[in-house]
């Protein structure tokens, strides 16, 4: 309940085009061994998984995760056997709407100084999430978010979702690695501080990029705050002068209230960790719930 983890497993990985029961297979393993850390004093208050792409929470299902290459993909029943989990109903979200919480609270229920912004996620892919009075604004269907999708050039490179031109095609860390001849994020930062031409290229690209997409948003949401996250957070410093430039331009209110575009030092999991938080939230929201289970 402070906010503190017990256990944790981390385990890096390509698991584009992976079929889904091997995946979740491997992360039913990695919960058994984080498990098995916790003290058996320890009661488990709940179980979330962090998906990127379109979530069914009503119905536990992962709708389309186009970097994964995944459809209508249950998760559950591979979590079925994992002793200490048995009995807890699985619940699903996004993960840029985990990670997002972990911007906006210290703790489970503890607001942190931010609470209204707009959260980048980047990984393979780029997600989003509005944050509006230290709350998770998810939309009807719970699917809103999708900012990696959104168009940045029509006659732009295919993407992954079938589109063409969409913003994860030059700002996701694929693209943006791939388009700078480096092999990851911690090469592509090398490269940009010893001054290489063709990274400095293709980060300018992914900041206007990013700029274009950013502005339509702020117009849209009325909030002026950004915070980026994952490589898009490490590579922060670079992005920066590029994004707010496209933002000064394209941002009506921004003479009024400048936009401003900030990076935080996030958990190694932060989807994780925003996952668990929201399964306390619910323990501290319904506290009569939990303890009648107990029973």
């Amino acid at each position: 309940l402070g906010g503190h983890i017990v256990a944790e497993r981390i385990a890096g990985g390509e698991y584009a085009g992976a079929p889904p029961v091997e995946t979740l297979d491997s992360l039913a393993g990695l919960a058994r061994e984080a498990l098995a850390d916790v003290p058996l004093t320890t009661r488990i208050a709940g179980v979330r998984l962090a998906l990127p792409g379109l979530v069914d929470a009503a119905r536990g299902v992962l709708l389309r995760a186009p970097n994964l290459g995944w459809r209508n993909v249950s998760p559950a029943p591979a979590l079925d056997g994992v002793h200490g989990l048995a009995g807890l109903p699985l619940g699903l979200g996004n993960e840029a709407d985990f990670a997002a919480l972990t911007v906006a609270r210290t703790a489970p229920a503890h607001p942190a100084a931010y609470s209204d912004f707009l959260y980048l996620s980047g990984e393979v892919g780029i997600g989003s999430s509005l944050v509006s009075h230290g709350s998770v604004m998810t939309g009807r269907h719970g699917w809103a978010g999708e900012i990696g999708h959104v168009c940045v050039d029509p006659s732009g490179p295919v993407c992954a979702c079938g589109a063409r031109g969409c913003l994860e095609r030059y700002a996701g860390q694929h693209a943006l690695t791939a388009a700078a001849g480096v092999p990851d994020t911690d090469a592509l930062v090398a490269a940009l501080e010893a001054g290489d031409a063709r990274a400095m290229d293709a980060a300018d690209r992914a900041a206007r990029a990013l700029g274009v997409a950013l502005s339509g948003a702020l117009n849209l949401l009325d909030v002026s705050q950004v915070i980026l996250g994952g490589h898009l957070g490490v590579l922060a410093p670079y992005l920066r002068p590029g994004i707010l430039t496209e933002l000064d331009v394209r941002v009506l209110s921004a003479p009024f209230e400048p936009p401003a575009v900030e990076a935080v030092s996030l958990d190694a999991a932060p989807a994780a960790l925003g996952a668990a938080y929201v399964a306390l939230e619910d323990l501290l929201s319904r506290p009569a719930d939990f303890m009648a289970g107990l029973g």
